[in-house]
């Protein structure tokens, strides 16, 4: 900067100049909204899940929960538990590793967060009594 007879730096005002700042910092503020956007919605989903899930009783939307779990692959587990069903369901990680787009690093985020027991055990729920009973 050019030092003004005062003293004081003179002040630059090219317009151009100050149309390049205002666009980098839009720019740059986009960008992190927009890793802001993708990365917060989906840490506070996989927050919510606090107990581990039971892979042969969870429907879609509960094992979307976990990390790394979307809606496309809770479908494909629901899927592939069916194509299981004869066998006892999904057994364990060596059959969930059959789901397409299951691999070592998602296996690995689900440790601690999933149980394996024998599909068609029913989850105890409240049923409201019956009239007359």
């Amino acid at each position: 900067m050019q030092q003004s007879t005062g003293g004081q730096p003179e002040r630059v005002t090219d317009p151009r100049a100050a149309a390049g700042s205002v666009i980098l910092l839009l720019i740059v503020a986009g960008v992190c909204a927009l890793a802001a956007w993708r990365g917060g919605g989906s840490s506070q989903r996989h927050a919510a899940v606090s107990t581990e899930i039971e892979v042969n009783a969870a429907s879609e939307a509960e094992l979307g929960l976990l990390p790394g779990i979307g809606p496309a692959l809770a479908g494909r587990i629901v899927r592939k538990r069916e194509e299981l069903r004869a066998e006892g369901g999904i057994r364990g990680e060596a059959d969930l590793d059959l789901v397409s787009g299951i691999g070592p690093k998602t296996l690995a985020g689900l440790r601690g967060r999933i149980t394996f027991g024998p599909i068609g055990q029913e989850r105890e729920t409240e049923v409201a009594p019956q009239p007359g009973q």
